[in-house]
């Protein structure tokens, strides 16, 4: 399946803050806004993680094809074609690796572009009380202002 771009997936971000962003200032839902953000950060942080260790996989498997490399050029006849066929062998594990760092890597953006989202929401959030409370000279700005951390 082919995937959206990233034109795409912007005007997505941009339609979506725009048509649920005015919608949740009012209804007040921070709670849900701020746990949505944190299970997100949580996932990312997990991508994160996973996207290392396939990094170190993947230097692995490098170093693998570079020594076979090495072993596949010196030798002749039987050796020689058996050398080539683990030099093959390691170029497939390291495509698959990359794919995979690769996937990993365009899930770490989609996720960075959803908390971002959320993160936004919540500051218009708090942004709008605040205006509020300005307007309406009440005594909770000070908590309103400490509760934005």
């Amino acid at each position: 399946m082919k995937r959206a771009s990233g034109a795409v997936l912007t005007g997505f971000l941009l339609f979506f803050m725009a048509v649920y962003m005015p919608a949740a200032a009012e209804s007040g839902e921070i709670e849900k806004f701020s746990k949505s953000a944190d299970e997100v950060f949580a996932e990312f942080e997990k991508m994160s993680r996973r996207h290392a260790a396939a990094g170190k996989k993947y230097n692995e498997i490098r170093k693998r094809i570079s020594r076979a490399k090495e072993d596949a050029g010196a030798k002749e006849g039987f050796a020689g074609f058996f050398n080539n066929l683990r030099l093959r062998f390691y170029l497939g594990r390291g495509s698959r690796a990359a794919y995979k760092m690769f996937e990993i890597e365009e899930r770490m953006k989609e996720l960075k572009n959803d908390y971002l989202a959320y993160v936004f929401i919540l500051i218009e959030k708090y942004n709008n009380m605040l205006r509020n409370c300005a307007a309406a000279n009440c005594g909770e700005m000070e908590e309103i202002y400490k509760g934005r951390a």
